[in-house]
């Protein structure tokens, strides 16, 4: 049987506002990030920016991971020197085990480029979801 037209034009309103409600979600928990975190997500959502046009590789069926990490390169890149990242040992453990102390993160791995990582996929992937109109299915 064929809803109405009233009826449906009221459910796509309400899904709308649902994500008009969601978006205002995401901005009241941003404000909650920590310093660092705001200030990377600015240069993500800068960067996300400048990459969302029609043919944009970020709306690639399947996103390239070679791009993905030199985008996320180039934020690391205006970042580091503001949040150096230091390398520990951990003494006590080199210690009680009596072995050689070695890295916390392997070469070219650090706590900053993986946070500007995550934060910069989690970004891709609501502009994604965004073009796509998803949609909770419950």
């Amino acid at each position: 049987m064929p809803v109405p037209y009233y009826q449906a034009y009221g459910q796509m309103m309400d899904r709308y506002s649902d994500d008009q409600e969601n978006e205002r979600d995401l901005e009241r928990i941003k404000e909650m990030y920590p310093e660092i975190a705001k200030e990377i997500a600015r240069y993500v959502e800068e960067i996300c920016d400048q990459m969302e046009y029609d043919g944009s590789r970020m709306f690639d069926e399947s996103p390239d991971r070679l791009m993905m990490r030199q985008t996320a390169a180039v934020i690391y890149d205006k970042m580091k020197d503001r949040y150096p990242v230091e390398e520990r040992e951990d003494k006590d453990d080199a210690l009680v085990m009596n072995q050689e102390v070695q890295r916390r993160y392997p070469r070219g791995k650090n706590w900053l480029n993986d946070l500007i990582e995550v934060m910069l996929y989690q970004e891709i992937y609501r502009r994604r979801c965004r073009r796509r109109g998803c949609r909770k299915w419950y």
